[in-house]
Order: structure tokens, then sequence, then C-alpha cells
């Protein structure tokens, strides 16, 4: 039975789903288990010291007693000038991540015993044409071609309208994505086309973390998530522009979604949030649904197999050498004020007190009087010539 694979990659958790199709219509998406007791499992790679690559729940197992070799949170660094260091080994975010995903499809292909008609991949709905590429590019060369691209917000709203009901055109939409240590907004408006994002908040990437703290590390509560979030939201709103009092629907998804933090989402929102009753999978069932939607929308047509659920602006998707890294905007840097330093004076000598001076001043006076006195009485003596028969040097 041909199937699409919908495939999530979380910056803590790799989750997969499958779509099966029929004649003209698809199945409701099914996640399907790649751990040993949970639909996700961690999204952690471990390098060992043959250069195999474990995946998973295995690479948490290897990684505990080898930390070193242990990595995740690569997902979010593609596009990033540094590459990642392992074990002495240099990769590119994007490698790992393409990885990561042909590891995933590969599970599902051997559990069904067929390839999969077509792979959705999720990425940050804030990411640009530049990190689409690449990772498209990284897809590639792991032999994986028949590939759809489909930001998270979009394939998170998918799966709600699927299990809601469709949404009307027009219609403005909230995605709030629940993490350990923080919650990250993005606005949506549905177009005939379907979903578009208008404004994604950008989550603080958590950079490229290794070793058994992969998973670990909890923030702040959901009263300061939720209110982070809500400010967010608005900033959003403003940039757009569009007031979040119009928002018909808001829903939420991720790993970290409680009762008590939809409660505390709710604050002015003209609308309550929603979850699925498994939040942490609505990425992978929606991107799934969309490979799905894509295949049946587009049966007749042969340029189907390259596409990006996003507004067209063009053949920037389409399979073609990735392009230099944007150029960033000028920056006006000024040069530092440097402060040259005193030098360093040496003690000054202690000047002489009053009397002193007098008395120097008295001494010399007196010195050169009697100078002064020498020379005149020596001017005032005649000159005497010796008389004849006397000696030179006689009195006068």
């Amino acid at each position: 039975m041909p199937y699409t694979v919908g495939v999530d990659v979380g910056s803590r958790r790799v989750t997969v789903a499958t779509c099966t199709l029929r004649e003209d219509t698809a199945d409701r998406a099914e996640v399907v288990p790649l751990g040993d007791h949970t639909a996700s499992v961690p999204g952690a790679l471990y390098l060992d010291d043959e250069g195999y690559v474990l995946f998973g729940d295995g690479a948490r197992e290897a990684g505990s007693a080898d930390p070193a070799r242990l990595i995740s949170g690569f997902h979010e660094r593609i596009g990033d000038d540094v590459p990642i260091h392992i074990a002495g080994e240099t990769f590119a975010a994007q490698s790992l991540s393409a990885v990561v995903v042909a590891w995933g499809a590969g599970q599902v292909a051997t559990q069904r015993g067929e390839q999969p008609e077509r792979i959705a991949v999720t990425h940050p709905g804030c990411w640009g044409p530049y990190r689409r590429r690449l990772l498209r590019a990284a897809l590639d060369a792991e032999g994986l071609r028949d590939i759809v691209l489909v930001p998270v917000p979009v394939a998170v709203l998918h799966e709600h309208t699927r299990a809601g009901g469709p949404a009307t055109a027009g219609m403005l939409a909230a995605v709030l994505e629940a993490r350990p240590e923080q919650v990250t907004p993005a606005l949506l408006h549905r177009s005939t086309a379907g979903w578009e994002p208008l404004a994604c908040g950008d989550p603080a990437a958590p950079g490229i973390v290794t070793g058994a703290q992969a998973e670990d590390g909890a923030d702040g509560g959901p009263a300061e998530r939720a209110e982070a979030c809500l400010d967010e939201l608005r900033a959003l709103g403003r940039q757009v522009p569009a007031s979040t009092q119009r928002l018909g629907g808001i829903a939420v998804h991720g790993p970290a979604v409680t009762p008590e933090l939809l409660e505390r989402l709710r604050g002015s929102l003209p609308c309550r949030p929603v979850a699925l009753p498994d939040p942490e999978i609505t990425a992978a069932c929606g991107a799934a649904s969309v490979a799905a939607s894509e295949i049946l929308l587009h049966a007749d047509s042969t340029a189907a197999a390259v596409t990006t659920v996003l507004p067209r602006t063009g053949t920037e998707d389409m399979a073609e050498p990735v392009p230099s890294r944007p150029i960033r905007p000028p920056l006006r840097i000024d040069a530092p004020v440097i402060t040259v330093a005193r030098p360093v004076r040496a003690p000054e000598r202690r000047r002489p007190g009053t009397l002193a001076s007098a008395l120097v001043a008295l001494v010399t006076l007196m010195t050169m009087l009697m100078l002064r006195g020498d020379l005149a009485t020596a001017d005032a003596r005649p000159f005497c010539r010796p008389a004849d028969g006397q000696t030179s040097g006689s009195t006068c």
C-alpha cells in the first residue's frame, strides 16, 4: 500500500509518522514507534571509534559511557558557519540531519516492506531559502530526492484542521511550540493554497549539545514561559501587522505541553489554546499528511517531486546548487577609543622650607658681594713699573 512519511527532527526528539494513500484520499497519519518505550527517540547521534553512527536510544545508551562522542541539537544549527567537531571528525549540521532523516525513513521502509512515495521533513518556520537549500542538498546526497520541506507551524495547523474541520480562507491562526526552555509563537494566514506563515519567532538555538546533557535542562516555569510567549506573539502581530484579537485558532504542540501551561497561555487571547491528545507527535503527523495531500493534489503533475509548502516565490527551492551565504547587512563598528596612560612620574624631591631658602639666598648674596669687593680692590692698586736696578715684583 503506498504511503508517505513525515519526519520531525526537533532539537531534542525525532518523531516519524506515516500516512497511507488510497485511490483518491489518504488515511489519518499514524506515528511509527522508533524507541523502546516511546514513539519518539532522542535527537542524538553517537559516533563510535570505528566510524559507525548510532541513533536514538542506542546513541543515548552509548553516549552515557562516552559523552564526548554523543551530539544533539544540530538540526536548528543548519546554516551556521561553525562546523561540528566530534571525536576528531568535522561535520556540517545539515549532513547530520540528513543522516537522521534517512535512518528514520529506512526504519519505516523495513517495517512496511516498501519505500515511501514521498518524505516530508519539518524545519523551523523562521528558516529562509538558504537553510532550506542546504538541507535539501544534504538530503539529496543521502539519496533522498522525493522530498517536501514543511515548516513546523504549517504541519501543526494542517493536522489540527484535519482533526477539527477545514479552516476558512482569510483566517488568522497562531501556533505555539512548547519546549522545556521556552514557548515559541508563529502567526499564519489561511489562503486558498493552504496555510502560509506570516511571522515566526526564532527559537533560542540551544546550540550544539554534546554529552549526557543533550536532553537535560529545564528552565523557567509555565508562568514565565507563557508570559514571554504572549509578549513575543504580540510583537509578531505588530510586525505583520495583524491584531492578535483577530485570531481564529491557537494550536499548541511540543514536548512540554501541560494543562497548567495551556491555562497560563490563555491570557488575553481571544480564543483558548488547543492541543491534540499527543502534542509531541503533531508536527510529524501533520508533515506526513501534507506529503499525502501534495501527492493527491498533484497526481497528474510530473513536477511535484520537489516542492516546499510555502507561498510560491519562484524556483527558490528547486534542485539547484546551494548559493553563497546571504550577505549580512553592513554593520557600523566604531574604532575603540584607546586611552594612553600617562607615564609614571618619578617621585619629586622635597622642596626646601622657607627659612632654608632665605638662608641659601643670603649666603649666595654675601658670596657675590665679597667676590665683587675683591675685584674692586684689585682694580684700585696702581700698576708700578720697576725702577732701575729693582727686580720685577718689588713693592712700588
